[in-house]
């Protein structure tokens, strides 16, 4: 008998339809997380990287939480003093705002600014004018929600702190603040010139200084940043360019990728589950069909490379169905997160997302369908009659298999975290959380049986 045989192949094909099409939808959903998030991931990166002098609004920040030393004042004021930078300050802090005479108050994010701020990136108001046309001593610009939660409208004046400001505008974008899902106040945008007057920012305020810094030379960016370092405490002072800051946008869309991912994960090893579950059913239909092509002489040989023939051909076309749905997932995701993504985010497909994918899925069903398939070298011919389940002919591959599992996901939460340590605290604690559940549901399984 010749190993392979299409006939018998196709014929497997066409008369388990329905756990076929089980299988082909689970080797598909292991496919479509990882393709579409990959991907968004991908077009987030590249848009934080295109933006990232927009996202902090200069090429150097300078940023403390503590008032500046003068030594550092002095070294910002000397690069532009000789014309290497323009210079700007910003103070951001939290502050209730209330209407004049009235008990109304809300608590709200405080950003007071100096001329030029932003370099990089647009202030959008609902006037449609600039910023600098609007914003000036005594005259503040506020979000919506601020409008609407005090009953307050433009032109109306608004106490901040020991000043008596009008409210002149309405922000509808921030370049350096796009995500605000966490922020704890809206914003309110007040002119340097205002700062004294607001009487806010004192020893022992809760208080964000930053100096901005636009280079004249786009080459001399490190150098002036050096400068600056060079006199500063870095216990207290944190001296960034555009390219090495950290900025809230980028620190939320770094944390908020990693849970996608970690759902995207999980949801894989759930498909890989579902992959096993589906295969072990398939097979179970075929076992009288295996039975007797193994008394007609076929050996488990045979049955094993041609039941893999059909793996693989259902796993392709699950592989393609997977990464079609993931393209059509990756170009819904920023419809459904638009308040939440950069600008003008341009999605792509991404051939290192779709290789990567593909090459896991493999993975994944190589690995969930070895233990069905291995199973069969135990089944005999005398289950035309018995009817009794293929016992494990050797338990070590079965070990190894389980084994290779449990490396895969901590592989992949360490591939994802970065952080060896972190990720197998984590991979540990998610794994004693599923043994915890599936003992509680072989308990709940016992007592209904009794």
């Amino acid at each position: 008998m010749t190993l392979l045989h299409p006939t018998f192949i196709r014929r497997q094909l066409a008369t388990t339809r329905s756990q076929s099409l089980i299988f082909v939808l689970c080797v598909a959903l292991s496919m479509v997380t990882l393709v579409a998030l990959r991907g968004f991931g991908d077009s987030v990166d590249r848009a934080l990287t295109r933006d990232a002098r927009a996202l902090i609004g200069a090429d150097v920040v300078v940023q403390s939480n503590f008032a500046f030393d003068p030594a550092v004042d002095s070294a910002v004021e000397a690069i532009a003093a000789r014309g290497a930078a323009e210079t700007a300050r910003t103070w951001e802090f939290y502050s209730v705002v209330r209407r004049p005479g009235e008990d109304g108050s809300l608590l709200s994010n405080l950003k007071v600014v100096d001329a030029g701020w932003p370099f990089y990136g647009t202030v959008e108001l609902a006037s449609g004018a600039a910023l600098r046309d609007v914003l000036a001593p005594g005259r503040v610009i506020v979000e919506q929600a601020l409008l609407d939660r005090l009953g307050v409208q433009v032109g109306d004046a608004l106490r901040i702190g020991d000043a008596t400001l009008t409210i002149a505008d309405v922000i509808t974008f921030e370049p350096d603040r796009p995500t605000t899902f966490f922020s704890l106040g809206p914003r309110v945008l007040v002119d340097g010139g205002d700062l004294a007057a607001l009487n806010l920012v004192n020893p022992g305020s809760r208080v964000t200084y930053r100096w901005l810094l636009k280079a004249a030379d786009p080459a001399a960016v490190d150098d002036l940043a050096g400068e600056v370092r060079a006199v500063a405490d870095r216990d207290f002072v944190r001296i960034d360019t555009f390219r090495t800051a950290r900025t809230g946008v980028e620190r939320f869309f770094t944390n908020f990728l990693f849970f996608l991912s970690l759902v995207g994960i999980f949801t894989l090893m759930l498909a890989g589950i579902g992959i096993q579950s589906s295969l072990t059913a398939f097979l179970r239909e075929r076992h009288s069909t295996i039975a007797v092509a193994k008394t007609l002489g076929a050996s488990s040989r045979f049955v094993t490379v041609n039941f893999y023939i059909v793996v693989l051909l259902l796993g392709a076309i699950g592989a393609l169905l997977g990464i079609l749905l993931g393209f059509v997932l990756q170009w819904t995701l920023p419809a459904l997160l638009s308040g939440f993504l950069p600008p003008d985010i341009e999605l792509t497909i991404s051939t290192r997302a779709v290789v990567e994918s593909a090459l896991l899925g493999l993975v994944v069903v190589l690995l969930f369908t070895f233990l069905p398939l291995y199973r069969l070298e135990g089944l005999r011919p005398s289950f035309i009659f018995r009817k009794e389940e293929p016992p494990i002919v050797n338990r070590l591959p079965f070990a190894l298999t389980l084994l290779l599992i449990l490396c895969l996901f901590t592989g992949l939460v360490i591939w994802q975290l970065g952080d060896v340590r972190t990720a197998l605290w984590f991979a540990g604690g998610a794994l004693v959380l599923l043994l915890i559940a599936a003992l509680l549901t072989e308990a709940a399984l016992q007592l209904l049986k009794r």
